[in-house]
C-alpha cells in the first residue's frame, strides 16, 4: 500500500489524510478490478491512447450524425452512427461504461434509418434498446423507441404487430398526445 505509507510519512499526525489515501486507495482497486476486462483489452489490442482517441472520433460522429439527423440529412447520419458504433463495440461486451453512449448510436440510428425506410436496421436498434434493461426506467425514451419500432413493424407489412407495439404505447403512456402516433392509429383502423 505506497499511498498510505507515503502519507504517513509526509503527514503523520493527518488521520483524515490517511482515510482519503486509504478511499481512493480502495475505489482505484475496486474500478481496476471491475474494469479488468476493459483494461487487459486495452493493453493487449492497442495502446491507451488509440482506446481514447477512438472514443473521442466515435463522439465526433455522434455529434456529426446528430447535426445531420436535425437538418434532416438522413444518409449521413446513418452513416455516421455506423462509423461510430465501429470504433466502440469492440470493447463494448468489456464493459459498461459506454453503454449510455451505444444507446445514444443505436436510438439515433434507428430514427435515420426509419427515415430512409431502412427497416431491418431500425427493428434491429430498436429491438436491441427496447430489450434492455437501461431503457426499463426511462419512459421518455421507451415511448419514443416503440413508437419507432411500431412505425418500423408497420412500414415492413407486419400491421398486425406494429398496431400492438403502437396500443403498448398507449397503455404505457397513456397521456400521450402525440397527434402523429393518433392520426397514424385512426388510419389503421380506418384500413381494416
Amino acid at each position: 500500500k505506497p499511498f498510505i505509507k507515503d502519507s504517513k510519512a509526509i503527514f503523520p499526525d493527518a488521520k483524515s489524510m490517511l482515510q482519503k489515501t486509504f478511499y481512493l486507495e480502495t475505489l482505484f482497486s475496486a474500478v481496476e478490478k471491475e474494469q479488468e476486462n476493459l483494461l487487459k483489452k486495452i493493453k493487449t489490442s492497442s495502446s491507451t491512447k488509440a482506446f481514447f482517441k477512438d472514443l473521442v472520433d466515435c463522439e465526433t460522429d455522434v455529434r456529426t450524425g446528430f447535426s445531420h439527423l436535425k437538418d434532416e440529412k438522413y444518409a449521413m447520419s446513418f452513416k455516421h452512427y455506423n462509423h461510430a458504433m465501429t470504433f466502440i463495440l469492440p470493447f463494448a461486451s468489456d464493459t459498461a461504461l459506454l453503454d449510455s453512449m451505444i444507446m445514444e448510436i443505436r436510438t439515433k440510428r434507428a430514427q435515420a434509418a426509419l427515415e430512409l425506410n431502412k427497416i431491418d436496421e431500425c427493428l434491429e436498434d430498436t429491438s436491441v434498446l427496447l430489450e434492455s434493461k437501461d431503457t426499463a426506467a426511462n419512459e421518455d425514451l421507451r415511448s419514443h423507441l416503440l413508437k419507432m419500432h411500431g412505425k418500423a413493424l408497420i412500414k415492413a407489412g407486419r400491421v398486425q404487430e406494429g398496431k400492438e407495439t403502437l396500443g403498448k404505447l398507449m397503455i404505457l403512456s397513456p397521456q400521450n398526445d402525440d397527434a402523429e402516433l393518433a392520426k397514424l392509429l385512426e388510419n389503421l383502423k380506418a384500413d381494416e
